[in-house]
């Protein structure tokens, strides 16, 4: 049997088979005589679901290859991600253990920026491949070599490889950064990537910035190396009165913090996105403490309750604090510094009250 089959009743789609079993995409009313349009026969027996969907049989997980709503939405956050998170599910400990979500890595200049994976643990893109056919595109969660997938051949995976290795950004291979930093802001903002404050090309140097850069104690030059940043014993959001999401209405009642329970760097970006105050207790918005620093960049900040005594940003701490390219209605105060911060202000609208920083 190939292509699409009919029954008695209901049609399918065969994937694959022989003989007397097949995979068949659809199918679950067929019934009776079954044929295809290429002449051949077959008498219906009996029709299994698959396991894709879930729940896995493997590691008793509720979710089949995929969770359908944290890739594809839809999201609870229907201004922020209207067409969902776009997470993959990934067994990084091992098929037999729970998945976990991750956003799709990078293809761009994979030739400089082993080893790969989430884990950065796989040396070779040839088995990250193969690993990753074995993940992504079985037929079943069982995962038996042979049967639910087909490992790709060596010749396969050098294709691949090469296919791969020649995504590059730039095309042409030119890393040289003096033809991208042209404009003021972009050498100012090279420098300080560079440079001794921020420190970024500490584990972004090399020719693609992703390789460390030798200062680093008992990390080697020029290696995509993995750092405990301590990320796993951050307090999660319920504790630091951050919001996991925005509200649809973009509402906001409790001041985003920097500087608290660990949590001392943030970026708030909203490509124009709003967000309101409604009224609360406390007398700002976005609050940098103690050594917390804050991106605020590109939002619409806005006040409809208490905004006499409501400041939009807060900086009472010793941080470093941007505030670029926002606009800023309603508040008593936009910017209000009371502490030995790091501020830059550039590239602000400032309107009605929210004429003064302090």
């Amino acid at each position: 049997m190939r292509g699409d089959i009919t029954g008695t009743t209901g049609s399918a789609t065969v994937l694959a088979g022989y003989g007397g079993t097949y995979l068949i995409y659809n199918g679950g009313d067929l019934s009776g005589t079954i044929t295809d349009g290429n002449g051949n026969s077959a008498t219906f027996v009996s029709f299994t679901n698959g396991d894709l969907a879930g729940p896995n049989p493997v590691n008793g997980s509720a979710n089949g290859l995929e969770n359908f709503t944290l890739m594809h939405g839809p999201s609870a956050n229907t201004i922020s991600f209207p067409d969902g998170r776009a997470l993959i599910l990934e067994n990084i400990d091992g098929f037999d253990q729970l998945e976990v979500f991750r956003a799709s890595p990078s293809l761009f200049n994979l030739e400089f920026t082993a080893p790969y994976g989430f884990s950065s643990q796989i040396a070779d893109l040839g088995d990250f491949t193969a690993g990753a056919v074995e993940q992504h595109a079985p037929r079943s969660l069982l995962r038996r070599e042979g049967v639910d997938f087909r490992r790709p051949t060596e010749a396969e995976l050098d294709a691949l490889d090469a296919f791969q290795f020649a995504i590059r950004i730039p095309v042409d291979g030119n890393t040289d950064l003096d033809r991208f930093a042209v404009t003021d802001d972009q050498i100012s903002g090279r420098a300080v990537f560079f440079g001794d404050d921020a420190r970024c090309s500490k584990c972004h140097s090399g020719a693609v910035l992703a390789t460390t850069d030798g200062t680093i104690p008992r990390i080697p030059e020029d290696i995509n190396a993995t750092f405990n940043t301590g990320t796993d014993q951050i307090p999660v959001n319920a504790l630091d009165g951050m919001l996991p999401e925005l509200p649809d209405d973009n509402g906001i009642s409790t001041p985003l913090v920097s500087g608290r329970n660990g949590i001392n760097n943030v970026v708030l970006y909203g490509g124009n996105a709003t967000l309101n105050w409604v009224g609360g207790t406390n007398s700002r918005l976005i609050s940098a403490q103690g050594v917390g620093n804050i991106t605020v960049l590109g939002l619409n900040l806005t006040c409809s309750a208490n905004c006499g005594t409501m400041a939009a940003i807060r900086a009472s701490g010793n941080g470093r604090i941007l505030i670029k390219n926002n606009t800023i209605t309603g508040f008593d105060q936009a910017i209000d510094l009371n502490g030995l911060s790091n501020l830059t202000v550039k590239g602000n609208d400032l309107a009605d009250k929210a004429d003064s920083e302090k």
